[in-house]
């Protein structure tokens, strides 16, 4: 497969207008062909870390996406990992075809289809199609076994800077930071999950599901790697809630009984064998756990985020949220009593 090109480009996102203008030179690298007077234009603003606009001429169904990196990204996001990553699933047919990459985004192809969406949650054929595709990326080889969690958590803990009001009185001091994440990683280091290829941000705005077949793809590599499987899948779960204002985690989080029916077509797939009850439950305690860690990585890039971004999102409050339901599950788990 040809290396996509690099373009000695860089697109100003400061404003709607020159987002456009960028992404019309960068449009002239990869469809040469394109009379810039027939451009048209989609700007999402589904994104809380980049901006995305796509681009077509006539067809449509040939939208490519360029997508410019929010500011300080690059602090948190390793881009030269995040393009193997695409790469690597585009050749398993699981992602999009890249085009190129420039000096601050990449350019590639629109996935036509639905984002999901929360009215899609309780689609069994849909949600067993979800299960069926991590399987599918959980199986995509990795370099070494060394699941990047725990250093992905340090990092972020040495890049955030709490010194918001509100995180002073609401969120934690960096000693407490780790004290949890090491807790977490005496808990959970060494379980049985095994350490595969994952997305590791599965949440609803990076999986698109074709309208007429239920395929889902999964979108946006920016934190793939290697991983435990159970985080992955308790991250997705968590991410049912969405980003958006008031964070209800007791009404979106999935019940244990589609938790299991979840994990059952992903075990299925995934092993390829009859799965036993007994493994299915495994899985489900050890995702259960993961939540823990995925409420607390969120929660410490929120605080990032919001030191760092120009994106128009309350991170502080999303940080708050994330902190305070990961105080919750501990109870929930019983690693904790209940706390005021």
């Amino acid at each position: 497969m040809a290396r996509a090109p690099h373009m000695d480009i860089t697109v100003d996102l400061t404003t709607e207008d020159s987002l456009k203008a960028g992404g019309l030179e960068v449009l002239r690298m990869v469809r040469p062909s394109w009379r810039p007077e027939q451009v048209q234009w989609k700007v999402f603003t589904d994104g809380i870390t980049n901006k995305l606009v796509g681009g077509w001429c006539g067809d449509k169904m040939d939208m490519v996406l360029v997508r410019v990196y929010g500011s300080g990204t690059e602090k948190i996001i390793d881009r030269k990992v995040e393009l193997e990553n695409m790469r690597k699933m585009e050749e398993m047919g699981c992602g999009s075809k890249l085009y190129g990459s420039f000096n601050n985004g990449i350019c590639y192809q629109f996935i036509h289809g639905d984002i999901l969406s929360q009215d899609m949650l309780l689609d069994q054929v849909i949600y067993r199609s979800v299960a069926r595709m991590m399987a599918k990326i959980h199986s995509v080889q990795v370099e070494g076994k060394k699941a990047l969690l725990w250093d992905r958590l340090d990092h972020f803990i040495a890049c955030c800077n709490p010194i918001n009001d509100r995180l002073v009185k609401e969120w934690m001091t960096k000693d407490q930071l780790k004290a949890e994440v090491n807790m977490l990683r005496n808990l959970l280091e060494n379980c049985s999950s095994p350490v595969v290829f994952c997305h590791n941000d599965a949440l609803l705005a990076n999986i698109v599901v074709e309208k007429k077949t239920n395929k889902v793809t999964f979108i946006d590599m920016e934190y793939g790697g290697p991983s435990y499987a159970a985080f992955d899948i308790a991250n997705h779960f968590c991410e049912f809630v969405g980003c958006d204002g008031e964070l209800d985690y007791e009404r979106w989080l999935p019940s244990r009984e589609y938790q299991l029916d979840w994990i059952q077509e992903y075990l299925a797939h995934r092993d390829k064998n009859i799965t036993r009850e007994e493994e299915v439950e495994v899985v489900y305690s050890l995702v259960q756990q993961f939540m823990l860690c995925a409420h607390l990585l969120w929660s410490v890039w929120a605080v990032i985020q919001a030191e760092n971004s120009d994106i128009e999102f309350d991170f502080v409050d999303y940080a708050v949220q994330r902190f305070r339901e990961y105080r919750r599950w501990k109870v929930v788990l019983g690693m904790v009593e209940g706390e005021e």
